[in-house]
């Protein structure tokens, strides 16, 4: 009688009848309490119920009664990578294989499992046993590409991308992670604007496709006004619904009052983002109350630091963008600063439902949201000119008085050394930038300044993730685009402070366009290296303007390819002017806004009173733009 119930409790919940698995399961129980496959499928219905601390001690009472079960062993490991315990997950999952070796599912879940936890080429292996044993589970591919990308073998992710689309060619996920390969690890711009336009084809809605989208326009040659059109969409498609959810805050509007400042990131810890973090240090606690809402798990020293500038910290990796939203409101957060834009762990559809009065976007991803939930934009008018882009966002500028960066240097920065091509007789040029900013016209522009200059070279630091195949495309985009392979110097970027000696050996460093750098020229410049910026009309194409200027060195600063150019030729033919900037550029950076935190926070501070005191005054209906 009870293998029959338990087959019908089985039946239920495959047929998703949770009730019916219930009640059934309840019924063997009291035919025979130590019953484990009743145990398990009780453990399974709170699972389905997202209930997973129930599940969790009902599948491991079903273990303990039959600890020989393979298939309890995946379940557990199932529950714990819902609660994101995922080294507690990894050994599920190696018992459920050491005890069913043929099981797919268990390899599948396993390599999974170990992605998490950044174990890729275990994951490989396990993902390719899935592979072997179910070679038609094409739901394998997926996280196999994701593995091989982590193992950083990104010829082969894309190739097992490419074969899943040509089982599967209806799958929006698909195209979105060939999109990322092709884009941010190729460094192919324009494919990868093709495959994300797919990925939405398929899933209009499919939101970190649409944002990877939204990423991958500011690295093209388009028009600005067509990248902000992608940008409204996405408000219009994906924010904007969510206004309906908005509700008039909560918040004293007293004028004097102590602001409630909450900044949102997934980039508190050693990221690039937080070499311009120095701002909160230097809060002013007595008129401020600082949160900081961290929106992924990773903590390091950097994270620890930022805990201690501030008054509140929260861990919300765990919140969805309601809960998040119902977090800040609770908190009362005056002023809600974005510090992602649309780059990973961003929580834009927190922002969406407007849960403090006054929202702002500042230093993730310096463009527009197109989110018009979000009211300020922190910039400079270096970046934002009046009347050069003043349709082109969402936001209002709210511009600081010198330059929208305030940058505080790796502390274990290795020392200045001589200028490198007074004992190598060549001039070697180089540029720290991600390939991606690698545009057509600017390899064009490279390749005319190394044929000017007599046996001068161009050092290239990679990402890590770039194979040899992905090197080998590279490169021939620099031959194709005028370069000899001896120019060429190719090394792969390694972790901080480390890699930043590789700066002892370049002369000069060069700017890339349309996306200028940011870290890398504040780097490059404090190892004493001149960087030379190509200015174009969109935000993302004037930081090295914005970052020259504060320091002073304007005559570094070209609006125009042929100006480049001119810039590059002039300082190669002085030597002596390259070594007088790399031996006084800290102290020109140190005595600069630039590095000038504590002034930087008292105008920023300021603005947060003067955005507090019209908002006062303002109707909220108003101030959720339509």
């Amino acid at each position: 009688m009870i293998p029959q119930l338990i087959q019908q409790a089985i039946q239920h919940i495959e047929a998703g009848e949770l009730s019916a698995t219930e009640d059934l399961c309840q019924q063997i129980l009291e035919l025979d309490p130590q019953n484990s496959d009743a145990w398990h499928l009780l453990g399974a219905v709170n699972a389905h119920r997202d209930q997973n601390e129930i599940a969790l001690e009902k599948i491991q009472q079903a273990i303990t009664l039959n600890p020989s079960a393979y298939d309890y062993y995946n379940s557990l490991g199932n529950v714990l990578t819902s609660l994101k315990r995922f080294t507690e997950a990894v050994e599920c999952y190696r018992r459920t294989v050491q005890l069913s070796p043929q099981f797919a599912q268990g390899y599948q879940n396993l390599g999974i499992a170990l992605i998490e936890l950044k174990c890729h080429a275990e994951a490989v292996t396990c993902l390719r046993r899935a592979l072997t044993l179910e070679p038609q589970n094409t739901a394998i591919h997926q996280p196999l590409a994701l593995a091989l990308r982590g193992d950083e073998k990104i010829s082969e992710s894309t190739a097992t991308l490419e074969l899943a689309l040509s089982i599967t060619p209806d799958d929006a996920d698909l195209y979105y992670q060939l999109s990322i390969n092709k884009m941010v690890y190729q460094g192919q711009v324009e494919e990868g604007i093709v495959l994300a336009n797919q990925a939405l084809d398929l899933n209009p809605y499919h939101i970190s496709a649409h944002q990877h989208l939204l990423m991958t326009l500011n690295y093209s040659l388009r028009e600005n006004s067509s990248i902000f059109k992608e940008y409204q969409k996405f408000d219009e498609q994906h924010a904007m619904p969510l206004a309906t959810l908005i509700q008039p805050p909560l918040n004293p509007r007293t004028p004097t009052k102590r602001l409630n400042i909450g900044y949102v990131s997934g980039d508190f810890y050693k990221h690039s983002v937080a070499y311009f973090l120095q701002f909160l240090a230097h809060h002013d606690h007595t008129n401020f109350e600082i949160f900081c809402y961290h929106t992924q798990p990773h903590v390091d020293d950097i994270t620890k630091g930022v805990q201690g500038w501030i008054d509140n910290w929260c861990q919300v990796e765990d919140l969805s963008d309601d809960a998040l939203a119902a977090k800040i409101r609770a908190d009362q957060i005056d002023i809600l600063v974005d510090l992602s834009g649309h780059t990973n762990y961003n929580r834009l559809l927190t922002f969406a439902r407007k849960p403090a009065p006054i929202q702002i976007n500042y230093l993730g991803l310096p463009t527009t949201t197109g989110i018009r939930a979000i009211d300020y934009r922190l910039t400079d008018n270096y970046v934002d000119v009046a009347g050069l882009n003043d349709n082109l966002s969402a936001e209002e500028p709210l511009p600081m008085p010198a330059s929208l960066f305030c940058y505080q240097p790796n502390p274990k920065s290795p020392a200045i050394n001589e200028l490198p091509s007074l004992s190598t007789g060549q001039l070697t040029f180089g540029c720290f930038n991600h390939s991606v900013k690698y545009s057509l016209p600017l390899l064009t522009l490279w390749a005319k300044i190394l044929n000017s200059i007599d046996q001068a070279k161009l050092l290239l630091k990679l990402n890590h993730e770039a194979d040899a195949v992905t090197k080998q495309e590279l490169t021939q985009r620099f031959l194709d685009a005028g370069c000899q392979p001896s120019q060429l110097i190719f090394e792969a970027r390694g972790p901080a402070p480390d890699y930043l000696k590789t700066y002892h050996q370049i002369d000069i460093a060069l700017d890339t366009y349309p996306f200028n750098g940011g870290t890398t020229t504040c780097e490059a410049l404090w190892m004493g290296i001149p960087v030379v910026t190509w200015v174009g009309t969109r935000q993302v194409s004037r930081l090295g303007l914005s970052i020259l200027s504060t320091i002073g060195l304007t005559q570094l600063i070209a609006h125009s390819p042929e100006e480049y150019l001119r810039i590059c030729i002039d300082l190669a033919q002085n030597p002596t002017q390259l070594q007088t900037l790399r031996a006084t550029m800290r102290e020109r950076m140190q005595n600069s806004p630039l590095m000038d935190a504590p002034t930087f926070t008292q105008q920023l501070e300021l603005r947060y009173r003067k955005i507090w005191e019209k908002f006062r005054f303002d109707n909220f209906s108003k101030v959720v733009k339509s």
